[in-house]
């Protein structure tokens, strides 16, 4: 799997994952407004759907490939693993932060691992494997949603709450009236969420 990493000068390293369309790179500016001295690894998915980079296959209606999804989730856990021993980051306080489809993922790692991490960000995910529970964590989850994100609806987004909630899930949340695009106020918010966490 593609991942870039940048070495920061204090103790934190924030993994990122792109949303649909995305690159490595891409949420880098949004990790360094959260912590700017953090050490950064972006993962960058291997899947192409329409000229688009994603981590995992969708069928035609839009549905999740949960076979494809399956395989992303074990490729993505595997490579932070190798990354996090490859670069001697064990001591580093570890937070994993997805947008989208990268959102998506992570619920997917929530749902299949026990998570050695410090905090987790979902910005704007959507219903992933609503069948299977979140397995209880201790490190405390930021999810975000906007009242007008045409990939789900309110309804959805609380129902993933809901979902979290049952597994006594600590998590804190941001809406807004917006969509689906990441906004400076919630990157904002989710910044306030480390400080106080981390």
């Amino acid at each position: 799997m593609i991942h870039v990493f940048e070495r920061g000068t204090n103790d934190t390293l924030i993994v990122s994952l792109h949303g649909t369309g995305g690159h490595a790179t891409q949420l880098f500016d949004v990790s360094r407004m959260l912590d700017p001295n953090a050490s950064l690894l972006g993962l960058q998915g291997d899947v192409t759907e329409n000229g688009m980079t994603r981590f995992f296959e969708r069928y035609s209606d839009g549905t999740f490939d949960t076979k494809s999804l399956a395989k992303a989730t074990q490729v993505v856990y595997d490579t932070i693993q190798d990354c996090i021993n490859k670069e001697n980051l064990k001591d580093k306080s570890l937070i994993l932060l997805g947008y989208s489809n990268g959102a998506n993922l992570l619920q997917s790692m929530l749902k299949t691992y026990a998570l050695d991490v410090d905090a987790l960000i979902l910005f704007h995910p959507s219903t992933t494997l609503k069948e299977l529970p979140f397995i209880p964590q201790k490190f405390p989850v930021f999810a975000s949603f906007g009242h007008n994100d045409f990939y789900i609806d309110e309804h959805g987004f609380n129902a993933i709450l809901d979902q979290m909630n049952a597994a006594s899930l600590k998590v804190s949340v941001f809406t807004s009236e917006t969509g689906h695009q990441l906004t400076q106020n919630e990157v904002e918010k989710a910044r306030d969420f480390i400080q106080e966490h981390i």
